[in-house]
């Protein structure tokens, strides 16, 4: 639901039914002082919102032309040469100029299932953690797309129809991804701070499972050879060791994005090689963001925002009380019509459910 009150709730606003935590909130540490790496983030933070407006202009020009071309259907029966195209190249940019702005706000889906069961201090530095597996994940990314980018440019690969050159969008993506990796480095050197401030016992902790995930890294570059033989002749109890790992790599609150890039590529890589596995994933990715079916999602996230800052959901759920609040079950009717209210404003049910509830 939107948020009204005070400025301390205004702060806290709803994006598609998740709240997102404001950058004031996220650099308030208690710390006595601010750093340079909490201004470094604060600065770096208004950059990313920058961009993200340019990224939300985008969407509405996509949007645009895309109503336009509806119209010259049904009136003209002239549709817009190419227009998937179009949609293709302005998504696969916009898209990945979200992402910087929602890594300063922490919006990042967890499964905090057994978070409660940790002490603070683990909990901070399970927190480190995870940043560190989201900046690994998208710093090899943008490495990968930018690899990508050079290959189209030095192919001369163009769009069918329009004959547009492929490679400037792809290095957009990759710089990007190469700036959301920064933020995320920065968010890494301030989420450390916080998480030393709880004592010397964590920073040690936390050297220890650094070194014991250096010891993995180095046994598994030094020995790809011999456990990828392994893997290969033991599919089956690979798959179940795979499985496993990923759901403990969940509840230890690292992100989900981060877990399903790097099993991924580690799994992938037992069977087809370290940089094929790469390649196939930057691919993968590429493909994902100018898939012509993703172009809706952004713009069903922009209607649900624009009903938010209008108070149209809450005003929708206040109707349907005003309507059916006085009956018996009240409750439940409401909110069913609030759901069909809100659903006809975003067009989405998972959307209208986490809204909603």
């Amino acid at each position: 639901m939107p948020c009204r009150g005070d400025e301390r709730n205004r702060r806290h606003c709803a994006w598609g039914g998740s709240i997102l935590i404001t950058q004031a909130e996220a650099l308030d540490t208690g710390l006595p002082d601010r750093s340079f790496f909490d201004r470094l983030e604060q600065v770096l933070g208004d950059l990313s919102r920058v961009v993200a407006i340019a990224c939300v202009c985008g969407m509405l020009f996509v949007a645009a032309v895309t109503m336009i071309d509806v119209l010259l259907r049904w009136f003209a029966n002239e549709p817009i040469a190419a227009i998937n195209e179009i949609i293709q190249m302005t998504f696969s940019v916009a898209i990945s100029a979200c992402i910087p702005a929602g890594m300063i706000q922490r919006v990042n889906l967890k499964i905090d299932l057994i978070a409660r069961y940790f002490s603070p201090r683990v909990h901070a530095w399970l927190e480190v953690l995870g940043s560190v597996c989201l900046w690994l994940f998208y710093a090899v990314l943008a490495w990968r797309i930018l690899a990508y980018a050079a290959t189209l440019a030095q192919e001369g690969r163009t769009t069918v129809i329009l004959g547009l050159p492929q490679a400037p969008f792809m290095y957009c993506v990759a710089i990007l991804l190469g700036f959301g990796a920064l933020v995320q480095a920065i968010i890494i050197v301030n989420e450390a701070r916080r998480a030393a401030s709880h004592g010397a016992g964590g920073v040690i902790g936390a050297c220890i499972t650094a070194l014991a995930i250096a010891l993995g890294v180095w046994l598994w570059v030094h020995n790809a050879a011999a456990l990828s033989s392994w893997a290969q002749s033991h599919i089956g109890l690979t798959v179940t060791i795979v499985f496993i790992l990923m759901w403990l790599m969940t509840l230890v609150l690292i992100p989900i994005a981060a877990i399903m890039g790097i099993v991924g590529v580690v799994s992938s890589s037992m069977f087809i090689g370290l940089m094929p596995s790469l390649g196939a994933a930057s691919t993968e990715v590429t493909g994902f963001l100018g898939n012509i079916q993703l172009a809706t999602l952004p713009l069903f996230l922009m209607m649900g925002s624009f009903a938010a800052v209008a108070d149209i959901s809450e005003d929708v759920y206040r109707l349907a009380h005003v309507l059916l609040g006085r009956l018996r079950g009240g409750l439940g009717l409401t909110t069913i019509a609030g759901c069909a209210g809100f659903g006809a404003l975003t067009g989405h049910s998972i959307s209208t459910t986490v809204s909603i509830g």
